[in-house]
């Protein structure tokens, strides 16, 4: 369906990584938007399930889908079955919903009791942090991007970062061995490049 009017028909349907691969074929002169949205629903109560292609909410349809083209999954929705709403109606009606909201809201408001001010000042210290990070979000991103650009050449020089990692417990071994003759040239060193008092 497109804008409530039948279309086309659904075809062969298949499993395909844990979702529904669905096969559809449309008629000729029907002109389905390039930024379509899949979405399953049904027409009424008792009505049948239909797969509606509609360009998303508050946007209008651009260019055109091409045969064989894929709509990914992102682009894909479900409306709420029969079940799962009456399902969702019998729980409120119930008291399963209205009662714990009802509890929440009072355990919430006996938690926040005599704390006001605090939870007021916490809020503002939110918003101030929060309102930090949005303005440094470029710099965050070119961080992220860096540590990413530095993890690619790591990763490139892989094999001369071990080899020279199994280099260094040698060297250290060598250095621990040396301290006690190296001391005397170190002390000395270091008052030689320390500046005289004036």
């Amino acid at each position: 369906m497109i804008d409530d009017v039948v279309v086309g028909s659904v075809g062969p349907m298949r499993v395909k990584d844990w979702h529904a691969d669905v096969e559809i074929s449309v008629k000729r002169d029907v002109v389905v938007p390039a930024n379509a949205v899949a979405s399953v629903g049904q027409t009424s109560l008792l009505g049948s399930m239909h797969l509606e292609l509609n360009p998303p909410l508050g946007q209008p349809g651009i260019g055109r889908l091409q045969p064989g083209a894929t709509i990914p999954l992102n682009r894909s929705s479900t409306y709420p079955s029969t079940e799962q709403t009456l399902s969702s109606l019998s729980i409120v009606v119930n008291g399963g919903g209205l009662g714990q909201i009802g509890e929440i809201v009072h355990n919430f408001s006996a938690a926040l009791s005599g704390r006001e001010s605090a939870v007021r000042d916490l809020i503002n210290r939110l918003d101030t942090f929060v309102g930090t990070l949005d303005q440094q979000r470029d710099n965050i991103v070119a961080s992220i991007q860096a540590l990413n650009r530095l993890s690619t050449t790591f990763a490139g020089q892989r094999d001369a970062l071990t080899r020279a990692l199994r280099k260094v417990p040698p060297a250290l071994d060598v250095l621990i061995k040396e301290r006690p003759d190296s001391r005397p040239h170190w002390i000395n060193f270091a008052s030689s490049a320390t500046p005289p008092p004036d």
